[in-house]
């Protein structure tokens, strides 16, 4: 008992540093406070610590008495490694979809400057088919990227506006071809009430904090859990 306390001592201790750093990342990145490219970076090196501490853990041999706390112990680790994994996911994904946003307000920009320079409906539809085909990149993007559980329902309705507002473009370019002077009206309208600047959010929405508060508490209610087993054991050798 006491050659496994000890050996499971020295690994908490040698990990005490990248925990630490790895709760505060969390803390500071469900705040808004530390930029997605920064933590995406930070969650993985947390990652690959976490995941050899953990592994040097599953090699401890427990005796009867200690089970209890080997178990309560992987689970800590398995927690914070499947934490880290899932944070650095979502940091990636926030880190892309920021560089996808920004692309897509410079379409709109480009947009609204050609149109209004633009010399006759020719010119506006060629202006609507850049600004079209700017659309279905991003929308090609935005599909390949990694997407974490926690935004899967914030990344579908990006996806939906998107196919919307690309539907719409092309409804407007064909309507501009065609000199259609009764229709291009409604569809600008439309065009503009819909908005074309809207990307993905850099930020979490509010239900996606609480979900990612929520599982970083349990994380904390597993530490302590942690810390009862290993009290309760400790007395037992006094």
């Amino acid at each position: 008992m006491r050659e496994y306390l000890r050996e499971a001592n020295s690994v908490m201790r040698l990990s005490a540093d990248e925990f630490r750093h790895a709760n505060q990342a969390y803390a500071a990145f469900a705040r808004g406070r530390l930029p997605a490219g920064e933590a995406a970076v930070a969650f993985r090196s947390a990652e690959r610590s976490i995941r050899a501490s953990r592994d040097r853990v599953a090699d401890l041999r427990p005796p009867g008495d200690a089970r209890a706390l080997h178990a309560r112990l992987l689970r800590v680790f398995e927690m914070n490694l499947g934490f880290a994994h899932d944070t650095r996911l979502l940091a990636v994904y926030q880190d892309r979809a920021g560089a996808t946003l920004t692309r897509l307000r410079r379409y709109d920009r480009d947009l609204r400057t050609e149109l209004a320079n633009a010399d006759g409906p020719g010119a506006q539809a060629a202006a609507m088919q850049r600004f079209a085909d700017g659309l279905q990149r991003t929308r090609r993007d935005l599909r390949g990227l990694d997407v974490p559980r926690l935004l899967l329902d914030p990344h579908a309705d990006q996806l939906r506006r998107l196919d919307a507002t690309y539907e719409l473009a092309d409804e407007l370019r064909g309507a501009l071809k065609a000199q259609d002077e009764k229709r291009v009206a409604e569809l600008l309208a439309r065009f503009r009430d819909q908005g074309t600047g809207r990307g993905p959010q850099r930020g979490l929405s509010r239900q996606a904090i609480g979900s990612y508060r929520q599982r970083y508490r349990r994380l904390n209610d597993a530490y302590a859990d942690l810390a009862r087993e290993q009290a309760r054991l400790d007395r037992m050798l006094d």
